[in-house]
């Protein structure tokens, strides 16, 4: 049995669930929510619901956070035992979490490092680089990645950030990926996003994802403060976090009408 942990579930890790049921392993995924895609997630997949993500405030994070982990920690503890375990880094505590109970039950486990703690913390401005907490992460960081079976992230950049609590030979380069069959290029005469927004004769820069604490969005805003003046540049920001509404009040302070907000 496959067990595979992410607090978020996107559709790009349904499309990794649904590859290990597909190949004929019995497969289970801990999750507290599945973002709906266009493929759904595999009819053999055994799903354990917990504790969804609640992003709204840094309250809200870390008690959803603690109670997804408090939850994963019991279940590994008296679970079916895995073959393996596939624990992604959202919440940042589970892969400490596994390495523990899955030392104990003699259980392969991998981390798949989206976000690398507690770097982010420091980026976000929640800890400094002297702080016990972040010396104390760093060094389970090393004790954790030490006892992974091997880890995998989304770039060239991220594993040197990771090397740095392990030999660069374990870290595996996945980068994500997309259907081509359900998102391509269309011409923007007849693309309707265009049309609704209208953006047909437009230069369009556009960011679309996570408003995360760690991501420098604020440079956006800034570059459509200086290009204000040109008519034909417009700035997309679309998605939702920590960071958005701080940045809908730089928009609205600087008085820009080059800037659209847009959900997911």
């Amino acid at each position: 049995m496959i067990l595979l942990v992410n607090q978020h579930t996107v559709p790009v890790f349904t499309d990794v669930v649904n590859a290990f049921a597909e190949a004929g392993k019995e497969t289970r995924l801990f999750t507290g929510h599945i973002e709906p895609g266009k493929t759904p997630l595999a009819s053999g997949v055994k799903v354990i619901k917990s504790r969804a993500y609640v992003r709204t405030s840094g309250m809200s994070r870390f008690l959803s956070w603690s109670l997804f982990s408090i939850h994963y920690f019991f279940y590994l503890l008296f679970c079916k035992k895995p073959s393996h375990i596939l624990v992604v880094t959202n919440p940042p505590t589970t892969p400490f979490i596994t390495a523990m109970i899955a030392g104990m039950r003699g259980i392969p486990f991998y981390i798949l490092v989206f976000d690398l703690y507690p770097e982010a913390l420091q980026q976000a401005g929640i800890s400094s680089t002297q702080s016990w907490i972040y010396k104390r992460w760093q060094k389970n960081n090393r004790w954790t990645f030490a006892k992974a079976a091997g880890l995998i992230t989304l770039s060239e950049s991220m594993k040197q950030a990771v090397s740095q609590y392990t030999t660069p030979d374990r870290v595996h380069i996945i980068f994500n990926w997309a259907d081509t069959s359900y998102i391509f290029p269309v011409e923007r005469t007849t693309n309707p996003f265009a049309s609704q927004h209208q953006l047909h004769d437009k230069f369009v820069v556009m960011y679309s994802g996570n408003m995360g604490l760690t991501h420098d969005l604020e440079s956006l805003i800034d570059a459509a403060s200086i290009l204000s003046s040109d008519q034909q540049i417009v700035f997309v920001l679309i998605g939702d976090g920590g960071k958005r509404k701080a940045l809908e009040s730089m928009k609205h302070n600087k008085g820009l009408g080059n800037v659209i907000f847009l959900p997911y």
